[in-house]
C-alpha cells in the first residue's frame, strides 16, 4: 500500500492550478430538500449567499448571524472557496465522483492544515478516491487528514475501511486502536468500525466489546449488533 512520494507534489501541483482557474458556478444548481437536510449548516450558510442560493427557496432558512459565525470559523480564504466543497458533496452523493474530487481540491489548497475543516476534506477526498479505485491517492489523503488532525475520528475510520477492504485487517485494526487513543475513546465510529474489524476476525467478544462502546456513544446503526446476535453472542446488559 506504499505510493511514491512524488504523488504527494504531483497532487499539491495540481491544487495550486485548480486554485488558481477556481470555477466560480460550482454551486450553479438547487439542491433537493433532501440533499439540504444532509449537507450540514456550514454548506446552507455558504449557499445562501451565492448567485444561485440567494435566489433560491432556501434563502431565508439560514439566519446572516449563522452565515457571519461560519465565515468567520472557516476564515476568509477558505470561506470563499468553501462553495467548491460544498458542490462536491452534491456531485459525490449524485454518482459523480471525478467532479466531487475536482470540487474538493479546489478548496483543500487554501484550508490551513490545522483547522479541522483540512481534514473533514481531506478524508472525503479519501473516500472519494477509493470509489474511483485510485488506492495509492485515497491513502494519501487519508493520512493527511490524520497528519493535520490526529485527534479526530475522520482519517482513521476512512484509512481502516480502506485497510479492511483490501484484506488487511491487522492494519486496519492498528489504525483504529491508534485513532481511538488519539480521539480519548469517545468517538463511536471508531468504536464501531473495530467491532466490524473484529467481526471480520471471529473475534466476537471483542466485538462485542467495542460494539456496546459504540453503541454507548450514540452510534445510530444496528449492523454490528445483528451480526452479533446473529452469530449468538449479543446480550443486553
Amino acid at each position: 500500500m506504499k505510493f511514491k512520494c512524488s504523488l504527494a507534489i504531483k497532487i499539491f501541483a495540481t491544487a495550486i492550478f485548480l486554485v488558481g482557474s477556481s470555477n466560480v458556478y460550482a454551486l450553479n444548481f438547487t439542491p433537493s430538500e433532501f440533499e439540504w437536510q444532509t449537507w450540514g449548516e456550514k454548506c446552507q450558510a455558504r449557499y445562501v449567499v451565492s448567485g444561485r442560493g440567494s435566489k433560491s427557496i432556501f434563502v431565508h432558512r439560514v439566519s446572516k448571524a449563522v452565515v457571519n459565525q461560519w465565515n468567520k470559523k472557516v476564515g476568509r480564504t477558505a470561506w470563499y472557496m468553501l462553495h467548491h466543497y460544498c458542490a462536491g458533496i452534491i456531485y459525490e452523493r449524485r454518482g459523480k465522483i471525478a467532479e466531487g474530487i475536482k470540487e474538493y481540491e479546489y478548496t483543500i489548497a487554501t484550508v490551513p492544515a490545522n483547522f479541522d475543516f483540512h481534514a473533514d476534506i481531506a478524508a472525503r477526498m479519501a473516500r472519494a478516491h477509493y470509489k474511483l479505485k485510485h488506492l495509492d491517492k485515497a491513502l494519501y489523503y487519508a493520512k493527511q487528514a490524520i497528519d493535520a488532525k490526529p485527534n479526530l475520528p475522520n482519517g482513521y475510520v476512512v484509512k481502516a475501511f480502506i485497510e479492511r477492504n483490501e484484506g488487511s485487517i491487522d492494519e486496519a485494526i492498528k489504525t483504529l486502536v491508534e485513532g481511538n487513543i488519539n480521539t480519548q475513546k469517545r468517538d463511536s465510529e471508531i468504536n464501531y468500525h473495530l467491532g466490524l474489524a473484529y467481526m471480520k476476525r471471529e473475534q466476537y467478544q471483542d466485538a462485542m466489546t467495542y460494539a456496546k462502546a459504540a453503541y454507548k456513544l450514540g452510534y445510530p446503526l444496528p449492523g454490528l449488533k445483528d451480526q452479533l446476535t446473529k452469530v449468538g453472542v449479543w446480550t443486553e446488559d
